[in-house]
């Protein structure tokens, strides 16, 4: 199989396929293949994320053996087809910037649980807002603002 970038995966990709890993045999770094079986690289696992409100979104996680956010670097995917991640690395969040269409309905603190698939064990969390790495290099969360109903 060609393989797709990972920007351009979809909920009905991993609803076909469960797994992705990054096969390193290209020159391109952003592609990413099914994984149909146990792979030692680097694997996307199919992810079930749950809003405080209930509401529930199909995603992934990059799996890995620490519960740390810059390691599992959660995603899900909106109504509208776009996808969501909660970690931005060295670039410092900013709500605004990133919460905007269908994201502004997520409603934090928000849960997920992988698959255990191929042999992984389930991985479990919690996201609490926007993450990233400060100027020395530790992982801050940017929480959502007070909302006034």
């Amino acid at each position: 199989m060609q393989g797709k970038l990972i920007y351009e995966l979809t909920e009905e990709d991993f609803r076909e396929h469960g797994v992705w890993y990054f096969p390193m045999d290209d020159d391109d770094w952003e592609i990413v293949r099914p994984c149909l079986e146990e792979s030692d690289t680097t694997v996307l696992v199919r992810t079930v994320f749950r809003g405080a409100d209930g509401a529930s979104y199909a995603g992934y996680v990059y799996w890995s053996l620490t519960d740390d956010i810059g390691h599992i670097q959660p995603n899900l995917f909106l109504p509208d087809g776009s996808s969501m991640t909660f970690w931005g690395g060295v670039i410092k969040a900013v709500w605004e910037d990133w919460i905007q269409g269908e994201a502004a309905r997520l409603v934090f603190p928000i849960t997920f649980e992988s698959e255990p698939l191929l042999g992984m064990a389930q991985m479990t969390g919690q996201i609490d807002g926007l993450y990233y790495l400060d100027d020395d290099k530790r992982t801050q969360c940017l929480t959502p603002p007070l909302q006034i109903n």
